[in-house]
């Protein structure tokens, strides 16, 4: 398995963390990284300016729209990429 640089420091939290019910925040978020499998959204992970981790998933009630609005507005944004076939992963710019 392939770690991805900068993948570690994003998401170092545990689930407790997390914002049970997300809101975009109103403040551009501080990172962003947008988890796609097959090229469809998985999961939008944001740090917010206040440092809660917010997670946006199909179940969070926010459009795909909106969440990735946000987290193209985040001071470093990116996208990782499962291939369809489950072993290749590719890390790029959201912008």
């Amino acid at each position: 398995m392939r770690i991805l640089p900068g993948l570690v420091l994003l998401l170092p939290v545990s689930c407790t963390d997390l914002e049970e019910r997300p809101q975009i925040p109103p403040t551009p978020p501080l990172t962003a990284i947008a988890i796609t499998h097959c090229s469809e959204i998985v999961a939008i992970y944001i740090t917010a300016a206040d440092g809660k981790l917010i997670r946006i998933d199909k179940d969070s009630g926010v459009t795909d729209g909106a969440a990735l609005d946000a987290a193209q507005m985040a001071l470093t944004a990116r996208r990782l990429e499962i291939g369809c076939n489950g072993e290749t992963a590719a890390e790029g710019s959201l912008r």
